[in-house]
């Protein structure tokens, strides 16, 4: 039988399961057990993230009554995404998993969010989930899934263009994200349809990692940035 990383498994692998989404403007934690959902907090509020992330999963542990001792790993949403949320995000769940000696695992932003959208839809046949995180100016991270689970496009950055999608011009797209009113308004196909207000959150973020684990290295990983970072160097003085 095909592995469907839509379809989640019947046994969740860990117990407490907390996950973190800060891969755009939403700062959003969840909490699973046995892989049901028990609740999750979501805050959507830019720049937020650094002062306020900490606060919600204390908060989110109080409310479940449980101690942080009790969870048996964390999910992260590693990216695509804002290089700012990512690297809070990241270093918060690493800060957990060092301090608790538990697995952190790692989920496609991109997926998780294309993941909520098919749970909360009905989809028709023929219509494809195409994330659109906005990347500024004419950039954005985006993916192509079918709703019953096939990726059709890794998630992968891209400079927005009238001939955008145009391989998948025998489909109808739904755009969704940050970036999916600028694609709406940039790309020329046929059947594309703009679905606004929608945004990730950690409980799918949660699903994804129960069904599909992806362990990663503590030591090691680091968040799909996608585009390396730019920064500018300021200029010597003149001498005088």
């Amino acid at each position: 039988m095909q592995n469907n990383p839509f379809v989640l498994n019947s046994l969740a692998p860990y117990e407490w399961l907390l996950s973190i989404e800060t891969s755009t403007n939403v700062c959003s934690v969840a909490l699973h057990y046995q892989g049901r959902l028990i609740a999750f907090s979501e805050l959507h509020q830019e720049k937020m993230h650094s002062s306020r992330l900490t606060l919600l999963i204390e908060e989110l542990l109080n409310h479940c009554q449980l101690s942080i001792t009790e969870l048996s790993a964390v999910a992260i949403s590693a990216g695509p995404g804002s290089y700012t949320g990512l690297r809070i995000g990241v270093s918060t769940a690493k800060g957990i998993c060092f301090g608790l000696n538990i697995p952190l695992l790692a989920v496609d932003s991109l997926h998780a969010f294309s993941y909520g959208v098919a749970q909360q839809s009905i989809v028709p046949e023929q219509v494809l989930l195409c994330p659109c995180v906005d990347a500024r100016r004419m950039e954005i991270y985006r993916a192509v899934w079918q709703a019953e689970g096939k990726c059709l496009l890794t998630s992968e950055p891209h400079v927005l263009q009238p001939s955008s999608f145009a391989e998948f011009s025998q489909y109808t797209l739904w755009l969704f994200g940050s970036g999916a009113e600028k694609t709406y308004a940039t790309i020329e196909h046929p059947r594309k349809y703009l679905l606004p207000h929608l945004t990730p959150s950690a409980r799918f973020v949660g699903e994804v990692a129960l069904a599909h684990p992806h362990l990663v290295d503590l030591a090691y990983f680091e968040p799909y940035y996608v585009k390396p970072v730019y920064t500018t160097v300021p200029k010597k003085p003149a001498n005088g």
